[in-house]
């Protein structure tokens, strides 16, 4: 069974050591990734595929069920985007939005750490650590999000090391936007100039 579309196949492509299974229409999807771009008021989101039941599937599997061999895989096909090497350069900082240590204890590593870092040689990995424990928020509205968010990250650098800094943060899925609202506050707070968001899957 495909492990995105959750249709039968019959010739997966599967290698012993991963045992990873997609269709063709799946790998299709992924190879025709592609870099767009919606500009809010007081940032630019970047996304490359509209949020569908097959990304659904591919990241549940690699947040769930820590396929870590998945996350390999699709971070080959992210890193084969036109257009996103000359878009961080643009950046002082790109950072993966943490999790928190029993999140990471459990799934064994950070998933965007995992998605990006074949594409994104330079993220910065330690400048923002979560503080706060928070569930699963797929459960939840946008305001108990917030809630459940507020004051959940903190800097591990001195505070004017952010002045008049842009900074993109990196995400798996972008949703409500509670997440990168409160990591933007954050570094706003603390000086820099712009803050982005880059996520693999824009709801």
């Amino acid at each position: 069974m495909c492990i995105g579309c959750q249709r039968v196949i019959y010739d997966p492509v599967d290698s012993p050591k991963t045992k990873t299974y997609m269709c063709n229409t799946c790998i299709k999807m992924l190879d025709d990734l592609a870099l767009k771009t919606h500009v809010e008021p007081s940032h630019i989101v970047y996304w490359l595929i509209d949020y569908n039941d097959c990304i659904k599937n591919i990241l549940w599997m690699i947040k769930f069920k820590s396929w870590h061999y998945l996350a390999n895989q699709c971070a080959i096909h992210i890193n084969n985007v036109q257009g996103l090497n000359s878009l961080l350069t643009k950046y002082d900082d790109i950072i993966p939005v943490p999790l928190s240590k029993s999140k990471h204890r459990l799934r064994g590593f950070n998933q965007v750490e995992e998605l990006f870092n074949t594409a994104i040689t330079r993220l910065n990995k330690s400048m923002i650590t979560r503080k706060k424990e928070t569930p699963p928020l797929f459960h939840f509205k946008k305001k108990k999000r917030q809630k459940l968010l507020k004051h959940s990250f903190t800097l591990t650098v001195p505070m004017d090391s952010c002045v008049r800094k842009k900074y993109l943060i990196v995400d798996d899925i972008y949703t409500t936007g509670s997440t990168f609202n409160e990591l933007q506050q954050l570094l706003h707070n603390n000086g820099a100039i712009q803050v982005d968001l880059l996520v693999l899957a824009k709801a």
